[in-house]
């Protein structure tokens, strides 16, 4: 792991013979960008979800919000993600 601009955190990690920067990927707000990289990695999408509302603010203490989420199963569909 590298240190990033503003001390943000950059991970590069080889697949398919390409070098691909983690950070490129993660944290833009573009979940389709980010369930590919993770598809080029290996894992597959299992299901995606809109979580929103008075109950979602309550369990994070970040108030009203909106967040789309990803779960990604690894190839042998013991771990996910």
């Amino acid at each position: 792991m590298a240190a990033g601009v503003g001390g943000t955190s950059s991970v590069r990690c080889w697949t398919r013979g390409h070098l691909v920067d983690w950070s490129d990927k993660l944290g833009d707000g573009d979940l389709g960008g980010s369930v590919l990289f993770f598809r080029e990695l290996g894992l597959e999408l299992e299901g995606r979800a809109t979580i929103e509302g008075e109950w979602a603010g309550r369990v994070t203490g970040l108030g009203d919000q909106k967040v789309e989420t990803a779960m990604m199963r690894t190839p042998d569909g013991h771990s996910r993600l």
